[in-house]
């Protein structure tokens, strides 16, 4: 299998989700790769306003079909901007990058980062369709 062929166009959700403490946000997106193999995911969020982060990591079995990963990211530091004295995120746009690993064991063999934008709504709010 080639596995940088599975990782091309490897994104996060345009939509994340924050939790009612205000404290983590819920980062989601698709990948695939190859049955037996591990993805690991991590992800760094930076609001808009504010400049507070949130990081985040998971471990993923692969299935060889396609999948979604979850990563809980956790408020790390306040930013700068108004508001950043406050260590909880607020509702809005903010940047993700992340960077995916797949590999068996202590073998590596593929990684790639990326960055998108996306929209953080309280953990409430209903989305509408496509």
């Amino acid at each position: 299998m080639d596995a940088c062929a599975e990782l091309a166009g490897f994104n996060f959700d345009q939509v994340a989700r924050l939790h009612r403490s205000g404290r983590r946000i819920r980062l989601t997106g698709p990948f695939r790769c190859e049955e037996g193999s591990y993805a690991h995911v991590s992800a760094t969020f930076t609001e808009a306003v504010g400049g507070r982060i949130a990081e985040g990591k998971t471990r993923e079995k692969c299935t060889g079909e396609d999948q979604t990963f979850v990563i809980d990211a956790v408020v790390q530091r306040a930013g700068s901007g108004d508001g950043a004295r406050s260590s909880k995120l607020q509702p809005g746009k903010g940047r993700v990058c992340g960077v995916i690993s797949i590999g068996t064991g202590s073998t590596t063999y593929d990684a790639q980062q990326w960055c998108g934008d996306v929209l953080v709504v309280e953990h409430d709010v209903e989305l509408e369709q496509d």
